[in-house]
C-alpha cells in the first residue's frame, strides 16, 4: 500500500519493487510516488501481479496515498487556493481512495485541520517503520471510529529500497477480502472495508454473521462476535467495542492452523463498533486482570477492521 521507486525518492526501479513483491507472496502492490504518475507506464509492463494505479501527495502539513487513479491529481495543496477537499474530489470522481499516511511522523505528521475526515478513506494504523507511532495512529483511527467516521485502516511499508531489510515489502501487509484480483477489486475490497492488517498473523472478524466492514444487525441488543486467527506463535486476542476493551482471550497454541474466538457481548448504545487485535502473548499477563493485558505496536501481529452493529435490524 505504500511504496517508491526511482521515479520520486526510491533507489529502485519498478521492476525491482515489483520483483521483491511477488518475491514476498504478495497479491498487489501500490507504488506511490510523490507528486508523479511517471511511474504508471512501468507498471503496465506487469501482469503477473495487481499494480495499483496510485501516488503520493506530499505537503509541508501531512502525507496521503491516493489510490485506484486513472489520471494525474494535482496535489500541490501547499499552494493558495487548491486544498485537500479539491484533491479528495478529484480521487474520489475517478472513483479512487485517499489514505492518511503515517499521521504522527514529526515534521511529515498530518497536519491538514482543515480536511473534513469524511473526505478520506482509508489511515495507515500499522506502519513498518513508525515504531511507537503505531500506538498513536492506532489511538486516532479509534477516535475517528467513536466520532461516526468509516475510516478503513491499513498497512504501510513506506519502502524506498526493497533490498534494505529494515523497510522490506511483505513484513506488514494490507489483506484485502477482494471480490476479483483486479485493481478494481482491490479498490472496491479496501473502500468496503473487508480488510485487515498482517503483522505475522492472519484475522477475520464477523459479528452476528456481518464481515469487516459491514453492519450488523442485533436483535434484542445480543451481539456475538467470531474472530478466526491464525499464528505461529502464541498469540492473545483483544476484543473492542467503540475503542474500549470488552475481552482478551488467549487462543490456542497450534501453529499454522485457524482457530476460532468466540465473544458474547450486549450492546449498550445503537451506532457501536467492533473491532480485534492479535498480539504475540508475553506471557505474563494476569486473566484476573485482563484489562491491563500487555499491548503496543512491537506485540502487534493482527489488526482486523470494524463491523458496526444497529439494535434491531
Amino acid at each position: 500500500m505504500h511504496s517508491h521507486s526511482a521515479h520520486s525518492d526510491g533507489r529502485r526501479p519498478v521492476a525491482d519493487l515489483v520483483r521483491a513483491a511477488k518475491e514476498a507472496g504478495l497479491g498487489f502492490l501500490a507504488v506511490t510516488d510523490h507528486f508523479t504518475a511517471a511511474h504508471w507506464p512501468d507498471l503496465d509492463a506487469h501482469d503477473d501481479i495487481v499494480l495499483l494505479h496510485s501516488m503520493e501527495l506530499t505537503s509541508h502539513r501531512g502525507h496521503a496515498n491516493l489510490h485506484g487513479l486513472t489520471r494525474w491529481v494535482d496535489t500541490y495543496v501547499d499552494r493558495p487556493g487548491h486544498t485537500m477537499v479539491d484533491v479528495a474530489a478529484d480521487v474520489h470522481e475517478q472513483g479512487g481512495l485517499v489514505c492518511v499516511n503515517h499521521a504522527f511522523s514529526g515534521d511529515q505528521a498530518w497536519r491538514r485541520f482543515d480536511t473534513p475526515w469524511d473526505a478520506v478513506d482509508l489511515i495507515e494504523i500499522a506502519h513498518l517503520q513508525q515504531g511507537a507511532n503505531n500506538d498513536a495512529q492506532i489511538g486516532l483511527w479509534d477516535r475517528l471510529l467513536t466520532s461516526g467516521h468509516r475510516v478503513i485502516g491499513v498497512a504501510g511499508s513506506d519502502c524506498h529500497d526493497p533490498a534494505d531489510p529494515g523497510q522490506a515489502l511483505g513484513r506488514v501487509v494490507t489483506v484485502v477480502h477482494a471480490d476479483e484480483g483486479s485493481e478494481r477489486g482491490i479498490v472496491e475490497g479496501l473502500r468496503r472495508g473487508r480488510v485487515s492488517v498482517w503483522r505475522g498473523a492472519g484475522i477475520d472478524m464477523h459479528v452476528n454473521g456481518a464481515p469487516m466492514g459491514g453492519t450488523a444487525a442485533a436483535p434484542g441488543g445480543r451481539v456475538q462476535v467470531d474472530v478466526d486467527v491464525r499464528a505461529d506463535e502464541p498469540v492473545v486476542v483483544f476484543v473492542l467495542r467503540d475503542g474500549l476493551l470488552i475481552d482478551v482471550v488467549p487462543a490456542a497454541d497450534k501453529p499454522g492452523e485457524w482457530q476460532r474466538i468466540t465473544v458474547e457481548d450486549r450492546l449498550g448504545a445503537p451506532g457501536a463498533y467492533y473491532r480485534a487485535e492479535v498480539h504475540a502473548d508475553p506471557g505474563r499477563n494476569d486473566p484476573q486482570f485482563w484489562a491491563s493485558s500487555l499491548r503496543d505496536h512491537s506485540s502487534l501481529r493482527a489488526a482486523g477492521n470494524p463491523v458496526w452493529v444497529r439494535p434491531d435490524g
